[in-house]
C-alpha cells in the first residue's frame, strides 16, 4: 500500500511539473513583442568586398527594458553578421559584435563608421529600390523582420 502510494505521488508531481512546464511555454508565446521601431532600413552594396551593408534607427520605446540584439540573418545572403567600428592605436577597425543592447527609452543608429549589419556572399545582385528582408534575433527568443531598401553601391 504505502508503495502505491508513493508511485501515485511521484506520477502527480511529475504531472503538476509538466503542467507548470507547459503553462510557462504558453506564457512565453504569449509574451508581448518587444516595444522596437525601426525607421530607415537601409542597403549600400560595397561592391569592393561585396557585401551589403544594413544601417537603420532602432528605437527601444520600453521604459522599462532593454532590448537586445543577439543574431542576424537574411535570406538574400550567405552570412550575416553585426559589427561595430572601433578606435584602435589611430585607426578605426571593423569588428564583430555579439550582441548590441538598446536600453529602455533609448535608440542606436546603425550607420557607415558605426554599428551595422554586414550580409555576406548576397546570393544575387539587388536592384536599386529592392527590398530585402533582414531578421535580428533578440536575447528574449524573438524575432523582428526588417525589409531594408537597397539605395546605392559604394
Amino acid at each position: 500500500m504505502r508503495r502505491l502510494a508513493i508511485i501515485l505521488l511521484t506520477y502527480t508531481l511529475s504531472f503538476l511539473l509538466l503542467l507548470c512546464s507547459l503553462t510557462s511555454f504558453a506564457s512565453a508565446l504569449k509574451a508581448k513583442p518587444p516595444e522596437l521601431s525601426i525607421d530607415t532600413a537601409r542597403i549600400v552594396h560595397q561592391k569592393q568586398t561585396n557585401t551589403l551593408e544594413v544601417y537603420m534607427n532602432l528605437t527601444n520605446h520600453s521604459l522599462k527594458y532593454p532590448v537586445t540584439i543577439i543574431g542576424v540573418f537574411s535570406p538574400a545572403s550567405k552570412r550575416a553578421k553585426l559589427n561595430r567600428f572601433s578606435f584602435h592605436q589611430g585607426n578605426y577597425i571593423k569588428r564583430h559584435t555579439q550582441k548590441i543592447t538598446i536600453h529602455p527609452n533609448s535608440h542606436s543608429d546603425f550607420r557607415p563608421g558605426s554599428v551595422h549589419i554586414e550580409l555576406q556572399e548576397p546570393i544575387k545582385n539587388f536592384a536599386l529600390g529592392e527590398m530585402i528582408p533582414v531578421h535580428l534575433i533578440l536575447a528574449n527568443g524573438q524575432s523582428v523582420k526588417v525589409n531594408a531598401i537597397v539605395e546605392k553601391a559604394a
